[in-house]
């Protein structure tokens, strides 16, 4: 669940100094206010890193809190400010992004600790993902819509702020990181069933068992010809398992930049701009903030490479060779050099590089072992493409994907008129249509329902197959 939760500007910054320390707090009560030894001392035994004091002063609003906590384990919450009355700037700022769990909850502590009124007594902590310094306030993220205290919110949003943050915002709590073994614990034979219902047709559930169990430990390349449903089941993987997932088709231009990162040319100046890899290393750092799950329960972002023998593996992957050793996560690390590199260029990077920075630095290479990178490969063009060699290949776990269309023909081809047909083509001894791929036969039958007759004959579904099937007039290929 995640909630607003509306503070004054002074009452922000007064908690706020205290983020870095530990069993300590400084109060500086309101003229006539009060802190009793004892509750202040309570409270500054459980003061840890990271995590600053709050309160409401309506019991109902605390036990709403509490029931929250109580019920998800945790809660997350975007810390607003309240409008300044006395300052320029307009609207409102997201001042905090933080988190609460059990820990959290102190309860009623008649403790007056900010600068503002009195009578804050129902106090909790807040541990910080991300605060805004107060010299920085102006520049920080709005936050327009008028939202009273624990109003419930999208978790969703908490999420596309954290994808949005950018400087002057600080990261200021820690994470716990991936530790050996980082693979997921999954039942397999529930996503099976889930990848499944997404309508792939391969000769048996071997592939489908392989690539769902491979994913839970590292990086798939799935070949095999076009057509049988690669791309689908890397998408259906990583919607199943994943925190998200980003697909991109390679291509002969990509460079070592494209996939990693590398130099690059802005406005006539030299900068170090992002690759895949640093994107989907961010990605998987916000999910392990925005999930705040346990160490080792994490879902993993997937970055998904369709055609990667379109790319030229010298070019494009040489750090990818350093960076996965082996198709296992627990192997993975980010190069130091790569760090120092980024490093190196100073300002002259880009949000992404920025972000990855702040990132590597507090998580290391936790969200690394969270990224699940999967491949797909065509065999039938490879004579086109081109050539990966073995000391790619055994970065992946590969997994063959086939499929035999004539077991499939009840899924395949729905229109019982055109069955028939479809089921005396696939009796015959070397029947074409076994060395159709899925979805040529699937989209045959769409052909031919759009011709709209009321009998279908062999030659129609000849001729259809044909112009699915992937040849040129003659039975030529296009190639590159």
């Amino acid at each position: 669940m995640c909630f607003v939760i509306q503070g004054s500007y002074e009452n922000w910054y007064h908690s706020l100094k205290d983020v870095e320390k530990v069993s300590a707090l400084n109060p500086s009560p309101p003229q006539g206010g009060a802190c009793p030894q004892e509750c202040l001392g309570s409270i500054s035994a459980r003061k840890r890193r990271g995590a600053i004091l709050w309160a409401f002063r309506n019991a109902d609003l605390y036990q709403r809190l509490e029931r929250a906590v109580r019920d998800s384990g945790r809660v997350l919450v975007l810390g607003v400010s309240k409008k300044l009355e006395t300052q320029s700037v307009s609207g409102r700022k997201i001042v905090v992004i933080g988190e609460i769990s059990a820990e959290d909850l102190i309860g009623e502590c008649k403790c007056d600790y900010w600068p503002e009124e009195v009578g804050w007594d129902f106090k909790f902590f807040i541990r910080v993902l991300y605060w805004l310094p107060r010299e920085q306030y102006g520049y920080g993220l709005e936050f327009p819509v008028f939202q009273g205290s624990l109003t419930e919110i999208d978790c969703r949003l908490v999420k596309w702020t954290l994808e949005r943050i950018e400087a002057p915002y600080r990261l200021s709590a820690e994470v716990p990181g991936v530790t050996a073994p980082c693979g997921l614990s999954v039942d397999v034979q529930r996503v099976v069933e889930t990848v499944r219902g997404r309508g792939l047709h391969f000769v048996d559930d071997h592939a489908l068992e392989l690539a769902t169990s491979a994913a839970r430990l590292g990086n798939i390349l799935l070949v095999g010809p076009p057509g049988v449903g690669k791309t689908t089941l890397a998408k259906a993987l990583a919607e199943s398992l994943g925190s998200g997932y980003h697909l991109a088709v390679a291509h002969a231009l990509w460079f070592r930049r494209d996939v990693v990162g590398g130099e690059t040319m802005i406005n006539n100046t030299v900068y170090w701009r992002s690759g895949l890899l640093i994107r989907a290393y961010n990605r998987a750092a916000e999910s392990m903030i925005a999930e705040g799950l346990s160490a080792g329960g994490y879902r993993p972002y997937f970055l998904i490479i369709d055609e990667i023998n379109r790319a030229d593996a010298d070019k494009a992957f040489a750090d990818f060779f350093a960076t996965f050793i082996s198709p296992f996560c627990e192997d993975w690390s980010i190069p130091k050099g790569l760090v120092e590199e980024i490093e190196n260029y100073g300002d002259r990077v880009d949000g992404e590089a920025r972000k990855f920075l702040e990132y590597y630095r507090r998580l290391g290479d936790g969200p690394l072992r969270l990224i699940r990178v999967v491949g797909t490969m065509n065999l039938r063009d490879a004579r086109n493409l081109f050539m990966l060699g073995e000391a790619l290949l055994r970065r992946f776990v590969i997994v063959n994907v086939e499929a035999d269309s004539c077991r499939r023909l009840d899924a395949l081809v729905r229109d019982e008129r055109m069955q028939s047909l479809f089921r005396e083509l696939c009796s015959r001894e070397n029947s074409p249509l076994r060395l159709m791929p899925p979805a040529a036969v699937a989209g045959a039958a769409k052909l031919l329902e759009a011709l709209g007759k009321k009998q279908y004959t062999e030659d129609d579904v000849r001729r259809v197959l044909e112009a699915l099937g992937g040849k040129l007039p003659g039975g030529r290929r296009s190639g590159r």
